[in-house]
């Protein structure tokens, strides 16, 4: 009983390699159809780095026109002139106003960006702050606010004022015109040497 195991085992292990080695295969019932099927090789595209990018506004003055792109990955943003490599390598190929799109290349890879629709949030205003109400105080007697007694302060009047004020004038005017003096001296006696 022994030796037929033995014989039955090793039958059954060179059938099971003959049956890897042969070209021709017999489908399993216990597998899918799927794994019966040669596979053909996952290639994972390329990822393209202006995945990263979105178009955040234009500006056209002149016949210049300009877009605002902004690197969410790097968190750093562009102002690109149309059909202009612009920091980094980034460009601007073409701007459709219709979509209001642009074309933008990037390290080999271009992509179209389009201008996101205007998120337009309108704010509640602030319900009105309840008035506040003041302590009360108890009632003190008020101290009367002396001035203090200086002979050189003296109240003055709008006539007084007016006068101080044209005396400060026309200063400030001899200083101007002594100033200018003064460079225009400098400069024919610079010029004469």
């Amino acid at each position: 009983m022994r030796i037929s195991n033995l014989v039955l085992a090793s039958f059954i292990t060179a059938l099971a390699f003959g049956q890897e080695d042969s070209e021709e295969r017999i489908a399993s019932p216990f597998q899918p159809p799927a794994a019966n099927t040669p596979v053909a090789p996952v290639t994972t595209p390329t990822a393209n780095p202006l995945d990263n990018f979105e178009f955040n506004g234009l500006f056209k003055f002149g016949g210049v026109v300009q877009a605002s792109v902004y690197d969410k990955e790097n968190n750093k943003s562009y102002w690109l002139t149309l059909n202009k490599p612009g920091e980094d390598g980034v460009m601007v190929m073409e701007f459709n106003e219709e979509d209001n799109s642009i074309v933008a290349s990037y390290g080999g890879f271009t992509k179209r960006l389009e201008l996101p629709d205007p998120n337009i949030v309108t704010i509640k205003p602030a319900a009105p702050r309840p008035p506040q109400v003041q302590a009360t105080r108890p009632a003190t007697t008020a101290t009367p606010v002396t001035r203090p007694t200086d002979n050189n302060i003296q109240d003055a009047s709008d006539e007084d004022v007016r006068k101080r004020m044209q005396k400060v004038a026309e200063e400030i005017r001899r200083r101007r015109a002594l100033r200018r003096s003064v460079i225009d001296e400098g400069s024919s006696g610079s010029s004469n040497r």
